[in-house]
């Protein structure tokens, strides 16, 4: 920007009576008022300008195309546009800057509260038992999530269940799998565990409005249960008159040896079934 170096040069140039150190800072004041002037420029009134004189040269040349001195006015307002282009975008990566400078130490702040929050809410303050006691020291807390999940895994010293084969090594979505093996364990959290708890006064089943909602009632003995099973099981020629997980495994086994197919198509249908019921 030629302005800018002339500006500098012609106050760095006035003689200053005084040390060193005073004739630095004096030209730095008298420096700092001259560019204040410089900045007040309207840049977008300068870009405006002259895009107008360049799309008017280019006006006239197209009219007359022939002509060299028109063609070597629109030369030289097009170098002059993209000079004031840049001058342009300078000035926008400046202001930002100057923005950022501005707002950046809030947005750390902004962010960092965010942080302290999500951290508040992650943590666990206070937690009830097995024995339906609220403890609150993490020392408790701690306990009481390893009491539940040596207790929700209770018989993991590799003793032989008849349930393994329906629940794992099939085609079914794991998660369906993982609520068929809390289905089969009893440990899913249905409304008579959540009363027990302390978490609901209602204990009905939300299906029939009969029953108390426990495990066996939800996923055999509700009208609306035996009404999937029926109907899938008749879907995959399954001749089961007891509804029972049980009963249910021990004709899978007994019935799809040697036929993986119907095996595999038996097993992912039941592990659905019992995570859409």
């Amino acid at each position: 920007m030629p302005e800018f170096h002339q500006t500098v040069q012609q106050v760095w140039n006035q003689e200053i009576r005084g040390c060193a150190m005073f004739q630095i800072m004096e030209k730095l004041k008298g420096l700092k008022g001259k560019l204040k002037g410089l900045h007040a420029v309207d840049i977008q009134a300068t870009v405006k300008s002259a895009r107008e004189y360049l799309e008017d040269c280019q006006t006239q040349l197209h009219k007359n195309p022939h002509n060299t001195e028109l063609a070597h006015k629109e030369y030289q307002a097009n170098q002059q546009m993209r000079e004031v282009n840049s001058q342009y975008y300078s000035w926008l990566q400046q202001k930002a800057k100057i923005h950022w400078l501005q707002v950046g130490d809030s947005n750390s702040n902004v962010f960092y509260n965010s942080l302290k929050v999500r951290t508040s809410r992650n943590t666990i303050n206070r937690l009830m038992d097995s024995q339906g006691r609220w403890v609150e020291d993490m020392e408790s807390i701690t306990e009481a999530f390893t009491s539940f999940y040596n207790t929700l895994l209770q018989g993991t010293d590799r003793t032989k269940v008849y349930w393994d084969k329906v629940v794992w090594g099939n085609a079914a979505v794991p998660k369906h799998q993982f609520i068929t093996w809390l289905g089969i364990r009893q440990r899913l959290l249905n409304r008579d565990r959540m009363v027990r708890m302390g978490l609901s006064a209602e204990d009905k089943c939300c299906l029939c409005s009969r029953g108390v909602d426990s495990h066996s009632h939800l996923f055999f003995e509700c009208d609306f249960s035996r009404n999937c099973w029926k109907q899938t099981l008749d879907w995959l020629k399954v001749q089961i008159h007891h509804f029972q997980m049980q009963h249910i495994v021990q004709w899978l086994a007994r019935n799809c040896k040697g036929d993986r197919v119907r095996r595999q198509a038996c097993c992912t249908a039941v592990n659905a079934l019992v995570y859409s019921i």
